[in-house]
């Protein structure tokens, strides 16, 4: 009788994604969240009044705090993925429904391209309000209408996108610079009225529901 052979099987290594951020550099790449909201609370303001874009930005705040620990609970649950929440999705989902990966992706990728394109769109507005005001002219194409704004905003997304297309490096060069100079407005915007003495909660509005708001 042939003896059996025995082979050995070296144990299978949990492979995990290699880490190559410090918690500093996740920090500063946060930071592009306070920079969009700086660039759109006057928006709200001008809309909602100051009362109640407060509220918004607060009830949005606190659903950020919620979102941020659930996504923080799904990267240690699956230490081995890269991340995202398409992802995260599609792994907790996939035993009971495997639609909700798609579903998923498409949610995120739809909310994320349109939240660009509106900063793009705002970014674009503000340039050619700001140093090319003359430039008002017009290209009706049938379906879109090309302004000198809305050139500058795809000039922006294709920046954005080349920046995330080379590494991630160079973006966090960017991230980096763009945090320091966000500090200056915010510090601005915190402090300085309460030094000059011109914050006055009596100049708060709030006009949602009103006749024309």
């Amino acid at each position: 009788m042939a003896e059996s052979a025995v082979v050995a099987v070296a144990p299978a290594q949990e492979s995990t994604a290699p880490r190559t951020l410090r918690w500093l550099d996740g920090f500063v790449l946060a930071l592009t969240m306070p920079a969009a909201l700086v660039a759109t609370v006057g928006y709200s303001i001008a809309s909602l009044g100051a009362w109640h874009a407060v509220l918004l930005w607060g009830v949005s705040a606190a659903i950020a705090v919620v979102a941020n620990l659930a996504y923080a609970e799904l990267a240690a649950m699956f230490p081995e993925k890269p991340g995202g929440i398409a992802l995260y999705a599609a792994e907790g989902w996939r035993r009971y429904l495997t639609l909700a990966g798609p579903v998923a992706s498409f949610g995120y990728w739809f909310a994320w391209s349109s939240s660009m394109a509106v900063y793009a769109g705002i970014v674009g507005d503000l340039v050619q309000a700001e140093w090319f005001p003359g430039e008002t002219w017009t290209w009706d194409l049938g379906i879109v209408d090309v302004t000198f704004g809305r050139l500058v905003g795809a000039a922006v997304l294709v920046g954005v996108w080349a920046a995330n297309v080379l590494d991630l490096r160079p973006t966090l060069w960017v991230a980096y610079a763009t945090a320091a100079m966000l500090a200056v407005p915010l510090l601005v915007f915190t402090v300085v009225p309460y030094l000059t003495g011109n914050w006055s909660s009596a100049t708060f509005t709030g006009h949602v529901g009103e006749a024309g708001g």
